[in-house]
């Protein structure tokens, strides 16, 4: 976004306060605003039952930022005093036109790198090298996205939906799935399950490679030390490819 894009939509933000089990938003509902959480812990609430919680630096209601429907859940403040910074979808679309979607993927990504233990440690330099150059994979619901008794060989980081094994769900939304295997200690280790989206979705798939390519450019070595030679001869000849599946 610009300064003046920035400025325009910190204007057009209303802050709002809720009370302990005070709905911020009702299961049923059509989508108008796009919700920041700045202080305190909501919970997801559908049919009646708890799915998760979220807190401070968390987000919800963005299909409001790209078309109309109605929410899938409720949100519920659990503390007191939960603060959220609100912002409806005509204001942001007359600032922002239909660069939307791709802006607000793109700030979830460096937010998915910041939050996460072992990725926050780039710069932001870094980040932004691999954040702009990446694109998004559509999964059908139940696809594999990594194979039982295979390596890992990339990053997967949740844009919409769920990723789950055979026992559980395991990332949502900005969450990071395949990082436990970049040190170099697990790089030889299997992974133990099928690894799919439970619905259909949207992530994106960051290659070991590219990661690689893209963070320690600046020493190419530092490359091949990390990969076999089939693997840099397919860098070589496809740098760039990211995999649609559809």
């Amino acid at each position: 976004m610009t300064i003046d894009q920035k400025d325009m939509i910190a204007g057009a933000t209303v802050t709002q306060q809720f009370k302990k089990g005070q709905a911020i938003v009702n299961e049923g509902d059509m989508v108008s605003s796009y919700f920041i959480i700045k202080s305190a812990v909501v919970k997801i609430m559908k049919g009646g039952n708890e799915l998760r919680q979220m807190s401070a630096g968390d987000s919800f209601g963005e299909q409001a930022l790209y078309y109309n429907s109605v929410r899938g859940a409720s949100v519920i403040a659990v503390d007191e005093n939960v603060c959220c910074l609100a912002i409806g979808r005509e204001k942001i679309t007359k600032i922002l036109g239909d660069k939307i979607q791709v802006i607000m993927y793109n700030n979830l990504l460096r937010w998915s790198f910041e939050k996460n233990q072992l990725l926050c440690k780039l710069s932001k330099i870094q980040i932004e090298k691999i954040v702009t150059k990446i694109q998004k994979v559509n999964y059908e619901a139940n696809q594999k996205i990594y194979t039982a008794d295979s390596k890992c060989d990339k990053l997967v980081i949740v844009l919409e939906g769920k990723v789950c094994n055979k026992e559980k769900e395991i990332a949502t939304k900005g969450e990071i799935v395949g990082d436990q295997f970049l040190p170099k200690k697990n790089r030889d280790k299997l992974i133990p399950y099928d690894i799919f989206l439970k619905d259909r979705g949207k992530v994106v798939q960051i290659l070991y490679i590219i990661y690689l390519f893209k963070v320690f450019q600046q020493n190419f070595q530092m490359i091949l030390f990390f990969i076999s030679n089939q693997k840099m001869l397919d860098f070589l000849n496809n740098v760039l490819e990211v995999k649609q599946i559809r």
